[in-house]
């Protein structure tokens, strides 16, 4: 996520050429409706999922809170991307949306991390069957947002 959005905002104000804005905007539609719909996934099923495996209700709703704060310039960044063309683009636009968007991002993505270890003292192997189950279902959707080269150079060794 962190190398998709870092991407996006370094490379914003580069993309010149008519053909590169509206790729570039593709990128971005592909990435902020990938946050999006993974945020989704993990609020309807891996974290009420993960709450019945630790048996404490509302365990991860500060994540789910989080995930609201962000999500408006989520949405800015989807709507721009999705009908902006090449020659009304406008990079100030792209990385205005993203500092503004940037602190709640980068708390949830920290919180988040902290909440999923504080799970350790639990069930693993009933915590991983839920998070298996959200990837198979994740894997099933129908939605491409990018394609295979893309989404390896984002990956992390």
């Amino acid at each position: 996520m962190i190398r998709g959005l870092n991407s996006i905002y370094l490379q914003a104000e580069h993309v010149q050429k008519p053909q590169d804005i509206e790729d570039f905007l593709f990128f971005i539609k592909s990435w902020a409706s990938w946050v999006s719909d993974h945020h989704i996934l993990e609020e309807t099923q891996m974290f009420p999922g993960f709450e019945k495996v630790i048996g404490t209700a509302g365990f991860l709703d500060t994540n789910v809170e989080q995930h609201h704060a962000f999500q408006p310039q989520l949405k800015i960044l989807q709507e721009y991307s999705s009908h902006t063309g090449h020659a009304d683009y406008d990079a100030k636009t792209i990385r205005r949306t993203i500092e503004e968007m940037a602190p709640s991002f980068h708390r949830h993505l920290s919180d988040e991390f902290n909440s999923l270890l504080s799970m350790e003292p639990y069930n693993e192997a009933a915590l991983l069957k839920v998070y298996k189950n959200c990837v198979a279902e994740a894997t099933k959707q129908d939605k491409v947002y990018c394609d295979l080269q893309t989404l390896e150079i984002e990956r992390d060794y």
